[in-house]
């Protein structure tokens, strides 16, 4: 099937405007429950693009901030120097194996291709993980507590990249008291404070400073409460669960803004130039998400410059609000662990970090489950939740409850295990709604910790 797309192009930051008319011819598709594959053609450039089009309206769909390694590239007070890249199809296997369900990933932010430092501000899970690296501010995508995406332009860091106080600074260990986002205030618990600690759980946090903080952190002490706010300039009221940094917004409500993006976050050199591209965007009324990548650097695909980038996902995909991404031999897009497009360096190159859309359980079905064949369900839940225990050889085991700030409320033994006792029905009814840490262990042996949520 052909169809035509009449579209403005030019050198960016430019008078002069040539009307062109280019001819797409869609090679194939797949077309699931949740997501389309397109696979599109101009010969006349050429051009050769790959767009993922997700269903957002699909209970369970979420987008979130893949990070290599699942961490974050910083420099200690020493200087050293933590590099962390990983190639989108290892991210995509990794966190597979781990038991996230993968739909589509794609790469994102711009980073030190060196140091691998992400250029801006990278939140995952209502936390942040960069503060970035780049004095410029760069727009992004985030998403609030319901999954709706949102690009807008977001402030950045303005100092070094550091992590970790230097020989003279202090830090303190931090736990929160509530379920944490972005763009809020919240409170936390001091655990710890010392010249270095070390965290001992993915909730916690660490504040480090030197200098005139280490005056603020040193009057910290054990079982302190500090509240933190996070906040953003040109962003409203939304709770942010994840965030990641582009450069570009480069179609704003429906309208072709590359000019005007590079001359609010400043030229990346290469804007007017056809390269590889990646791009994401959303439509008016966001229940579509749209992943592109544009295969350039040959002669099937010569790449598309940021105008032409803007002019195809409005034109060829409706999108409203659209966020350029890494390009060149960054640009990877994933189905599932299977890349659909042709990179152009052969093989993936190892990025920073990658937006991820993933398939979660419907509501109150989800489980959590570890590698000892423990799993705790519904969650989250109202009245009962369930323990199964299939490959525990231990007798007297023993569930526990706590609140966010260690206080138990709640403790049952989980007798019998040895005799094949492996599911127990635990009564929360007498829980108040909110975030409940737990454990399941013997006395002085935990075999298993997490959270849940009680509705």
């Amino acid at each position: 099937m052909k169809f035509r797309l009449f579209t403005f192009t030019g050198l960016l930051l430019m008078l002069s405007i040539q009307l062109l008319a280019y001819n797409y011819q869609r090679l194939d598709s797949t077309v699931t429950s949740t997501y389309k594959i397109i696979h599109l053609q101009e010969k006349s450039v050429p051009w050769d693009i790959f767009v993922m089009e997700i269903d957002l309206s699909q209970d369970g769909i979420r987008l979130k901030t893949g990070l290599a390694n699942n961490k974050v590239a910083y420099m200690d007070g020493q200087g050293t120097n933590s590099a962390q890249k990983e190639t989108l199809g290892a991210m995509i296997n990794r966190r597979t194996t781990a038991g996230e369900k993968i739909i589509a990933g794609i790469n994102a932010d711009f980073f030190d291709m060196t140091q691998g430092w992400q250029f801006n501000v990278t939140a995952t899970d209502g936390r942040i993980a960069s503060t970035g690296i780049t004095s410029t501010h760069h727009s992004a995508l985030y998403t609030d507590e319901n999954g709706v995406p949102y690009i807008n332009l977001i402030n950045s860091y303005t100092g070094k990249n550091s992590s970790f106080a230097n020989e003279w600074g202090t830090e303190i260990l931090l736990e929160p008291l509530e379920e944490i986002y972005l763009n809020g205030q919240h409170k936390y618990k001091v655990i710890k404070k010392a010249a270095k600690v070390s965290m001992t759980s993915d909730q916690q946090i660490i504040a480090s400073g030197h200098g005139t903080a280490v005056e603020f952190l040193n009057k910290a002490v054990a079982g302190d409460t500090i509240q933190i706010s996070t906040s953003f300039a040109g962003i409203g009221n939304e709770k942010i669960y994840e965030m990641i940094g582009g450069w570009g917004h480069i179609v704003k409500k429906g309208i072709n803004t590359a000019v005007s993006s590079i001359v609010e976050e400043g030229t990346m050199q290469h804007e007017n130039q056809r390269h590889p591209r990646s791009a994401a965007g959303y439509n008016q009324d966001k229940t579509k998400l749209y992943l592109v990548a544009v295969d350039g650097r040959s002669t099937l695909s010569k790449g598309m410059n940021l105008n032409e980038l803007s002019n195809f996902m409005i034109d060829g995909l409706s999108v409203w609000d659209g966020l350029n991404f890494d390009g060149g031999g960054s640009t990877t897009l994933n189905a599932g662990k299977q890349t659909i497009n042709t990179v152009s360096e052969g093989t993936q190159r190892a990025i920073a970090n990658a937006l991820l859309v993933i398939k979660q359980n419907p509501a109150g079905t989800e489980r959590i489950q570890n590698k000892k064949g423990i799993s705790l369900y519904p969650n989250p839940a109202k009245e009962f939740i369930t323990i199964e225990l299939e490959k525990i050889d231990a007798d007297n085991l023993f569930f526990e409850i706590y609140h966010l700030d260690g206080i138990m409320v709640s403790k049952k033994a989980l007798y019998g295990t040895q005799q094949n006792n492996t599911r127990h029905q635990i009564d929360i009814k007498s829980l108040q709604p909110g975030t409940y840490l737990y454990s399941i262990g013997t006395t002085g042996n935990t075999v298993s910790s997490g959270k849940f949520v009680v509705q």
